[in-house]
């Protein structure tokens, strides 16, 4: 059974668009459709999937007769899969797996706004997170976005000392030339309001995270690992803000997306540290870090979203 649900108007002065997606009862995602009419989008989309069953979200029930399918909602462990199209779509992942990674990411981007780091930390205050992302350990620099009435989110610079160094050339307006100091960088924002209303029912997040790479100085989607390595860094930061003032002792976080481990540990900003990174902590002690655990199930499969330009 597939289960086929609608995004929009996506709006393109002067013209609008719509976007239909289907999911499986497994969780697989099926190439979604964009068009104009609605009515098209869906009877192509229907045709596509050829004598599998298909059900309508009840949205799209006046489309029923025509299509002569039935109408069903989503089933609750599939509510959120407008949300991660959505968050697909707007951010140019056309490979990621669809569900387990993205939900894990949006899960993490919640947690995150809800302690509210840029009420504590400036964008002058880097924090030093060695991460481990599939068994591959580096050390980075982390600013929290926000503090100083830029949009809130959080930068990841892939060298530490970049921070400081791209900080001093965008408060000169310069923004191309601060590509090439390599990061990933998350900032909410209101737009699209599309995409931020999918996500706003599915995670509570009142404003849509918009992410990219940028890498040689060039701006790119995120890979699959460079998003589970964004997503346990933001849960360590949220972890190092929910501490009491002036603690200078580090934090850990830990996710698993599909069995696959991702951990961060962050140290405060003006804490001693090293560059060599401590021990990651196979379980929580005294002596250890205090450790964040999430972990998300695999409810997805791989998956081709449209291009940023088919979206023009």
């Amino acid at each position: 059974m597939f289960h086929l649900f609608h995004l929009g108007p996506l709006t393109f002065s002067p013209r609008r668009a719509w976007l239909v997606g289907a999911i499986d009862e497994h969780g697989g995602f099926v190439e979604p459709v964009v068009k104009e009419d609605l009515g098209e989008a869906l009877e192509r989309i229907v045709d596509e999937l050829g004598d599998e069953e298909v059900a309508l979200e009840p949205a799209l029930a006046a489309f029923a007769p025509g299509l002569g399918v039935p109408v069903a909602p989503l089933p609750s462990y599939l509510a959120d899969a407008p949300a991660v199209l959505a968050f697909s779509a707007v951010n140019a992942h056309e490979s990621l797996p669809m569900g387990t990674g993205i939900r894990a990411f949006l899960e993490a981007c919640r947690d995150y706004g809800s302690v509210a780091p840029w009420g504590r930390y400036r964008a002058d205050q880097p924090i030093l997170v060695h991460i481990l992302a599939r068994n591959r350990r580096t050390t980075r620099e982390a600013l929290v976005l926000g503090g100083n009435g830029e949009p809130c989110g959080l930068a990841l610079y892939d060298r530490p000392g970049d921070a400081l160094r791209c900080l001093g050339v965008l408060r000169t307006g310069d923004t191309r030339a601060a590509r090439k100091w390599d990061a990933i960088t998350l900032a909410f924002g209101a737009e699209p309001a599309w995409a931020l209303s999918a996500i706003r029912t599915a995670f509570s997040l009142p404003e849509f995270p918009s992410v990219f790479r940028t890498r040689r100085g060039q701006v790119r989607a995120t890979t699959e690992v460079e998003l589970g390595a964004l997503a346990v860094t933001l849960g360590a930061v949220a972890l190092l803000a929910s501490e009491p003032a002036g603690s200078e002792e580090p934090v850990e976080s830990v996710l698993d997306v599909d069995g696959h481990e991702y951990r961060a540990i962050a140290v405060p900003p003006g804490a001693p540290s090293s560059l060599d990174p401590p021990p990651l902590s196979t379980s929580a002690s005294r002596d250890q870090p205090r450790v964040r655990d999430t972990s998300a199930q695999d409810r997805g499969s791989r998956l081709r979203l449209p291009r940023r330009e088919d979206l023009n």
